[in-house]
């Protein structure tokens, strides 16, 4: 799994309750199968959630549509939330989530969870949103984390494109040692110190998941740093500089310091170490 460095997802409950439930027919919002809303839009597993409530009345009252920063580095997990606006005061609410949910759940989330309840009377209650809003509102986390995300990456590949090579024959061999390996069920983890005229010039992990299905995993090459890289007030021995996912597709290579991936058809599933390593060093990024 990716290293997670950004916010604390919120963590609530979808199953219906034994008081009150939710279901959607004809764009209609029914409580206990009573209309209390309409909806329109779209929402649920891959569709961009974008969805607008409104009263009884067709008055609209709060839009919920799908946002996500993506992350270029694979370590970080991309960040993703819901964009909750309240349409009369045109104030919103970031509310972090960690899947993609259906029309009825969130309005169940919107209109049964909530307490105290948004709507009342055919529209939504002032003092409910406040409240709501400051429980759930992390929009100034999600501006946080990408912001220290995108500081760290600008330095880490203007590290890695300003780093200077080791004095190093490049005519020489490259040389892997082991440095651990561990198996979990059927997914195996190793990691290799790399070597090349007697300098250390990477670090590689390599992570390689067996099935009836075929074979997955991934490989990640960092590069040590010397002196360590110093962000804020982190400090960092090693930088990710390149990335490949072991998969049934055709095999691509993150190049980090390049802020793209490169087809790589030199790859040979999980036997590419070795090749991977002598592209990186042979164009420059180790």
């Amino acid at each position: 799994m990716k290293k997670a460095i950004f916010i604390a997802l919120a963590i609530f409950t979808m199953a219906a309750t034994r008081a009150q439930k939710i279901k959607i027919s004809d764009g209609n919002v029914l409580l206990d199968k009573v209309a209390i809303a309409k909806v329109e839009g779209k929402s649920g597993l891959f569709k961009k959630t974008d969805l607008l409530f409104s009263s009884l009345a067709g008055q609209p009252l709060l839009r919920v549509q799908e946002q996500r920063y993506d992350y270029f580095l694979e370590t970080y997990d991309d960040l993703f939330w819901y964009e909750v606006e309240n349409i009369k005061s045109g104030s919103k609410v970031a509310w972090a989530a960690n899947a993609n949910y259906s029309q009825k759940q969130l309005a169940e989330w919107l209109f049964v969870k909530t307490d105290p309840k948004l709507l009342k009377n055919d529209e939504i209650d002032t003092l409910a949103w406040n409240e709501f809003r400051k429980k759930t509102d992390v929009s100034s986390k999600i501006h946080a984390d990408t912001i220290a995300y995108q500081e760290f990456e600008t330095a880490l590949i203007d590290r890695l494109k300003n780093a200077k090579r080791s004095g190093r024959d490049l005519g020489k061999p490259i040389n892997f040692t082991q440095t651990s390996s561990n198996t979990f069920a059927t997914r195996t983890v190793s990691s290799y110190k790399i070597y090349q005229d007697g300098y250390f010039i990477a670090l590689l992990e390599k992570s390689v998941e067996k099935s009836s299905m075929g074979t997955e995993g991934y490989y990640r090459i960092y590069r040590p740093f010397d002196p360590v890289l110093t962000v804020g007030d982190k400090t960092y021995e090693k930088g990710l500089a390149g990335y490949m996912k072991i998969s049934f597709t055709v095999p691509m290579l993150q190049i980090t310091q390049l802020k793209k991936s490169i087809r790589a058809d030199f790859a040979t599933g999980d036997n590419s170490e070795r090749a991977i390593v002598k592209y990186m060093v042979d164009n420059g990024y180790l």
